[in-house]
């Protein structure tokens, strides 16, 4: 078995455009992102010591909260 931390060699059919790429990622990152929202709010929901049986109005309420706007 080769080693995972090897360099794979290069693909000579590699995408022809960039956008395939660029979509790619994207709906990668979009996924990662959905993902880590939800665990950010249910840790959130068990800071603020939520019942696990009723867990939406402070899974709600973080979604609410607004980051500090730039000045």
């Amino acid at each position: 078995m080769a080693n995972p931390w090897d360099v794979l060699p290069f693909d000579p059919k590699r995408d022809a455009d960039a956008e395939t790429v660029y979509r790619a990622v994207g709906h990668a990152l979009s996924g990662w992102e959905l993902i880590v929202e939800n665990a950010l709010a249910a840790v959130y929901a068990r800071i603020v010591g939520e019942d696990r049986y009723r867990p939406y109005p402070a899974t709600a309420a973080y979604g609410t909260i607004a980051s500090s706007a730039p000045a």
